[in-house]
């Protein structure tokens, strides 16, 4: 099944192609009475799936942006085709208190993702519910005595990220130099990968490597940044180049300056997570990257807009 219902548009016009031939008129209340009832069990079929519960609490929601949530919500029960059910805890809950209301939400939920603070949370709803799919995502490491809890991990492909990111800030950079604030994350294989393909655009300039405490003195040589770690001081110099950021943050309200987002939030990678193979008997782990949110609104041109969606494609 796609990812989105049948659009809507092309059930308009055909009623309206029937119209027009006039079958639709003679036969109009017929017509209208089996629409009714394929929408009714169309609803009716939706709504009696097993949900799935995500895990999230107030501050997150605040921060990705209340109508951005509740449009991924929507894509994601799409995608699905079952509802999608957030159970909002405390920032500060015990494990008890995350396992007592998942538990509350639903008594036999499709699944349930928690992010990877809730870890413990998590393993308890696991413990009590062992037929139930969880789903712990994040960037944390996975806890040594996991082994045995059959929960698939969820983590971010950083590298892929990080290397995407590089080919398009030394796209945006315009021959000048690109900053990294990466605290060490990014690897050195990929590093060298990534300054070879540099070549495919003709991106000549040597990449600097920085850690976000570490102060950066000659900022007038930069043509784009990426920050893949807080760096907010970078953000008192005012500079105007291109910014390539690695957060959860709603993309419209960001700086004009920032022309690409990558995302690694527990919504965004839940759609492909659960779409993913899965069984029982064995702790499995996932590997996916981030998605990209590329404001081409805020880029000039239309073959750069081409560029960097071709360069966030690219694969290792």
């Amino acid at each position: 099944m796609d990812s989105s219902f049948f659009p809507i548009s092309y059930l308009l016009f055909f009623i309206y192609y029937l119209f027009m031939l006039g079958w639709l008129r003679k036969y109009f209340l017929l017509v209208l009475a089996f629409l009714s009832f394929s929408m009714a069990a169309f609803l009716w079929v939706f709504s009696s799936r097993q949900p799935v519960l995500i895990v999230t609490d107030a501050s997150f929601s605040q921060l990705y942006g209340r109508e951005r949530l509740q449009q991924k919500t929507g894509e994601i029960s799409r995608a699905l085709f079952r509802p999608l059910v957030p159970v909002i805890v405390s920032e500060n809950a015990g494990p008890d208190h995350v396992a007592i209301a998942v538990e509350e939400a639903f008594s036999s939920p499709w699944a349930v993702l928690f992010p990877h603070r809730y870890h413990e949370g998590a393993r308890l709803y696991k413990k009590n519910n062992p037929d139930i799919r969880v789903l712990l995502l994040g960037n944390g490491q996975k806890p040594g005595d996991f082994a045995e809890t059959d929960i698939t991990f969820v983590y971010t492909d950083s590298g892929l990220d990080l290397y995407r990111a590089g080919l398009c800030a030394g796209y945006l950079a315009k021959e000048k130099k690109v900053l990294f604030f990466d605290d060490g994350l990014f690897p050195e294989d990929l590093k060298e990968k990534m300054i070879e393909d540099f070549a495919s655009f003709g991106f000549s300039q040597e990449p600097v490597f920085n850690r976000s405490h570490v102060n950066y003195a000659s900022y007038e040589d930069l043509g784009c940044v990426v920050l893949a770690s807080p760096a907010s001081r970078f953000f008192e110099q005012r500079l105007d180049i291109p910014i390539i950021v690695f957060s959860w943050v709603d993309p419209d309200l960001t700086p004009r300056d920032i022309k690409l987002v990558f995302d690694d939030s527990l919504w965004t990678l839940a759609k492909r997570a659960l779409k993913l193979p899965h069984g029982s008997g064995e702790t499995k782990e996932i590997l996916l990257p981030s998605a990209p949110a590329l404001l081409k609104d805020r880029i000039d041109r239309k073959r750069d807009v081409w560029k960097l969606r071709s360069l966030l494609r690219k694969k290792l």
